[in-house]
Formats: structure tokens, sequence, C-alpha cells
């Protein structure tokens, strides 16, 4: 890859609570991108935590009050992967490269860079196999908990979310 450092505009957003502990999660988020081996930041912009508007609450699904923040920084990289390191570790919601314009990659560069990308791709992906399998085992044992206490006479539990709980008569069948 050419010698060119890469100049890119970085964002980065967090939701939490309360609206302190945000403002310092962002900070000590800040200060640890800072630390990153070929990087630079050349300017940032934290923007004062917002509360979450009713409407995104609701769709979220949401308890409590819940306060929204975002960085906005600019970056100097010394190499394409320092780029692709930070994307994969941080997860910006946003990049945008503005210098420079085009590259010249090298297969190298473009093979540690893909490699990388498959590498991230396969682990994911046995982590969702790996949780799909727990819980297919955790609603199986579920399932037979609920059947083991019906046999024992204990309110039957459904999923209906009118009635969620029947409790059982004296004869220990659950009303219906």
């Amino acid at each position: 890859m050419s010698d060119k450092k890469i100049v890119s505009r970085v964002v980065f957003e967090m939701i939490g609570r309360p609206k302190e502990h945000l403002k310092k999660t962002m900070e000590d988020f800040l200060k640890t991108l800072e630390t990153e081996k070929g990087v630079r930041v050349i300017s940032k912009t934290v923007h004062e935590p917002k509360k979450l508007k009713k409407e995104v609450m609701e769709k979220n699904k949401y308890n409590g009050e819940m306060f929204s923040t975002f960085a906005e920084l600019e970056i100097e990289s010394e190499h394409v992967m320092n780029l692709f390191n930070i994307s994969f570790k941080y997860l910006p919601s946003h990049m945008e490269v503005i210098s420079p314009e085009s590259f010249l990659v090298d297969n190298l560069d473009l093979n540690a860079v893909t490699n990388e990308i498959i590498n991230r791709i396969h682990h994911y992906d046995s982590l969702a196999k790996a949780m799909l399998m727990q819980n297919k085992i955790l609603s199986k044992r579920v399932e037979e908990l609920i059947a083991e206490n019906r046999n024992k006479g204990a309110p039957a539990i459904t999923f209906n979310n009118s009635d969620l709980i029947k409790k059982p008569n004296k004869t220990g069948k659950n009303k219906r």
C-alpha cells in the first residue's frame, strides 16, 4: 500500500442510562480508542446525551428513561488494516474515508483484509449457532419443567398474554 496516511471521519453512537454514566462511558471509550496503535485522533466532537423519544422507547421496548449520545471523530491511520481493525473492534455507526481519494492496494494487504473479514464471519457464525443450540436446549428444558409441574398439580403456565397462570382447583386439575 502507498505511504499516504488515511484520513477518515468516524461516528460512534451509544445508548444507556443514567445520563452521567453514558457520558463517562463515551469518554472512557474514546480514551481507549486514542491508544490504538497506528491511529491518531485529529479531532473529536462529543455530543451531549439526549433523552430518547417516547416512540423510540416503545419501538425498542426500553423501560425507564434512556439517553443517546454520539461522537464524531476525524482520525488518521497509517495503514488500511488499522481502519479495518477499528471497524471490527469498535463497530462505528458510520465511517467515511476522506483521503486519499484512491488506493493502490497490494495483494498481500487485500488478502489480509479479506481473511480478517472471513475469520470474523466464521466466528460470528459459530457464536450464532451455539446460541441457537443453547436456546433449543433451554426451550426443551422449560417445556419439561412445565410438564413436570403440571403433573404435580401446580398452576399451568401458558404463553397466552391474557391468562399467563391458571390456578388448579381442589382436585389438582386446572380450571378452564
